[in-house]
């Protein structure tokens, strides 16, 4: 556990986007995703709080590259 809140690694269930992807630190994860779709990305998987960490989600770009997104907020959960 980091003395911070942050981007960490983490196992995932069966089902939850696998393999190597990036996740970008971002300001609102809402705000992000709106605007992948509106540049034509997918979501792969909608936001979902991360206890003590903040809000995530996975989204798919228009080449199919695997991005992660997470917002600092320490109170989610």
């Amino acid at each position: 556990h980091a003395s911070k809140p942050g981007i960490d690694g983490a196992l995932a269930q069966r089902g939850q986007p696998t393999g190597a992807s990036n996740t970008i630190g971002v300001t609102s994860v809402d705000e992000t995703v709106e605007k992948i779709i509106t540049a034509g990305g997918t979501v792969v998987a909608a936001e979902t709080a991360v206890p003590g960490v903040g809000c995530a989600a996975y989204c798919r770009d228009t080449e199919g590259n695997l991005v992660g997104l997470m917002q600092d907020e320490p109170s989610a959960g």
